[in-house]
């Protein structure tokens, strides 16, 4: 077959399969979740396949249940914990008095407000910080939108049960046989360029399953800085603004500022539903300075050590990886910076390796 030939039949091969992609796109999620999972479940299925009682070791299949249920246990363990904190810390806010809220607010806030006013800050036809507030919230907090909220809750259950218990199969399948993803992999490439997807594929394991067992200890270790941060300068419900900084941690950068935001409005509501008259401003500073040190040490202690040794690159190179991600996808995109620019570092030191700047990128791969 000539060259044009070829083009004739691979241009609609390559539009076919982005049509099945995208048509698929929620079940080839649930597969790239499956395989994170049994990415970080491997060491433990490993670790249970040691077991050994007299003749009888743990079979695979045993090992991989075994392994799901641990991860399964932790889950729900943290709910367990957590959930109940969330309740009441939503009744808390159900039951708070949003005029006395903003006297308070306008009380304590008069400077900046004052600032606001000064330099224009304020959207037209408005003369407060605490007054713009209160109408926004109490412009989205209204019949129609808790109804709507209501709907969504059940339908993302709903869905969300689907997603788990699909997961769970696939990951269990992807634990016990640890071969069948690469192996349906394999079937794809010609055969000349088999040898170049099996060492993409052993590398993209490698390097992968340390991200994400990675991620996992640095999401804990800025969860239990923020936890014992609080706890020390008496911030109350301090465990659960913790859990929350550190699931929104996974978004880098931006995940701690939304995190400290909400932890300041969990703070201010826990510390006026015990006494009205509170003084809010030295809770607000006390919140924000626990979460600017937390993430101080995050972004220069935690996150170089962890992730740049883990992707062989080079704390610089994530953190423009990350912005760039963030340019072309916004948040999801700089979830996603990472794992993705290691799949390309390595496909590239497969097949680029001739050029100077990957063979840079890629030296410690």
């Amino acid at each position: 077959m000539n060259h044009k030939k070829r083009l004739w039949v691979i241009i609609p091969a390559i539009i076919l399969a982005l049509f099945g992609l995208w048509y698929f796109r929620t079940v080839i999620t649930f597969v790239i979740i499956a395989a994170i999972v049994s990415l970080i479940g491997r060491p433990l299925m490993i670790l249970f396949g040691k077991i050994k009682i007299g003749r009888f070791h743990i079979p695979n299949a045993l090992s991989a249940i075994m392994a799901l249920l641990t991860m399964i246990s932790l889950l729900v363990l943290l709910i367990s914990l957590f959930f109940p904190l969330i309740a009441r810390e939503a009744t808390i806010i159900a039951n708070l008095d949003m005029d006395t809220i903003s006297e308070q607010f306008s009380y304590d806030l008069a400077p900046i407000d004052a600032f606001f006013n000064k330099y224009g800050f304020l959207p037209v036809g408005h003369e407060s910080v605490i007054g713009y507030t209160k109408e926004s919230i109490l412009a989205f907090v209204n019949l129609t939108s808790l109804s709507l909220m209501a709907n969504s809750i059940i339908s993302f259950t709903g869905n969300l049960l689907v997603a788990f218990s699909s997961v769970v199969f696939i990951s269990f399948f992807f634990l016990k046989d640890h071969s069948m993803l690469y192996n349906a992999v394999m079937l794809i490439p010609p055969t000349e360029y088999e040898p170049q997807i099996r060492n993409i594929l052993n590398n993209a394991k490698r390097l992968l399953s340390k991200y994400f067992i990675g991620l996992i200890i640095q999401l804990a270790l800025f969860t239990i800085m923020v936890s014992v941060g609080l706890m020390i300068v008496g911030i109350e419900n301090a465990l659960l603004i913790g859990f929350l900084a550190g699931i929104l941690n996974i978004i880098p950068y931006v995940g701690p500022i939304i995190a400290a935001v909400i932890g300041i409005f969990i703070g201010v509501s826990s510390g006026l539903s015990n006494d009205m008259n509170i003084e809010l401003l030295p809770i607000i500073l006390k919140i924000s300075i626990v979460f600017s040190i937390s993430q101080l040490i995050d972004n220069n202690l935690s996150q170089p050590l962890i992730f740049s040794n883990l992707v062989a690159a080079h704390p610089l190179e994530i953190f423009l990886v990350i912005l760039m991600a963030a340019t072309l996808a916004g948040i999801p995109g700089m979830i996603l910076a990472i794992p993705v620019y290691t799949l390309i570092r390595v496909v590239a030191k497969e097949f680029l390796i001739e050029f100077k700047l990957v063979k840079k990128l890629t030296e410690k791969l």
